[in-house]
């Protein structure tokens, strides 16, 4: 089940995000996103566990993917794509024109779920992370 982020999930989320992109966004920025029409965020829960989250930004036409991620066990079972198409269809209903967000060039599995969806890189961020790892910038436009 896919469902916006609730005060009481905030400290799954962060033990996910850690687990799977070895940081997070923390505790009151998850807070801040909870009742904030700029900034959403969504959990994929399975008996009564999270076991994936997505959080975005949206400013009317373009939506920017910040964080994404998948509990390891749950990987290749259709979790990411189910998130995907959950604010895809949310968004596209209320004006999102386009969708960006960035990855890491060695995220391998993330770049291939991408590319599926029809994202296309338009910028390189060099050694844009703390291991000096460069960003790809992905877009996807919609109309």
């Amino acid at each position: 089940m896919i469902r916006q982020l609730q005060v009481n999930d905030i400290d799954n989320v962060i033990l996910l995000e850690q687990e799977s992109l070895g940081t997070t966004l923390g505790k009151s920025m998850l807070e801040n996103m909870i009742g904030n029409d700029f900034v959403k965020a969504y959990v994929y829960e399975i008996d009564n566990k999270i076991i994936g989250y997505i959080s975005v930004t949206f400013d009317g036409e373009i939506l920017e993917i910040m964080n994404f991620c998948v509990a390891k066990e749950y990987r290749r079972k259709k979790i990411a794509s189910s998130l995907l198409n959950h604010i895809f269809t949310t968004h596209r209903q209320i004006g999102m024109k386009s969708a960006i967000l960035e990855v890491r060039r060695s995220n391998l599995a993330a770049l291939c779920l991408y590319e599926k969806y029809g994202f296309l890189k338009i910028l390189v961020r060099k050694q844009y992370y703390s291991n000096l790892e460069d960003a790809l910038v992905l877009q996807k436009n919609f109309e």
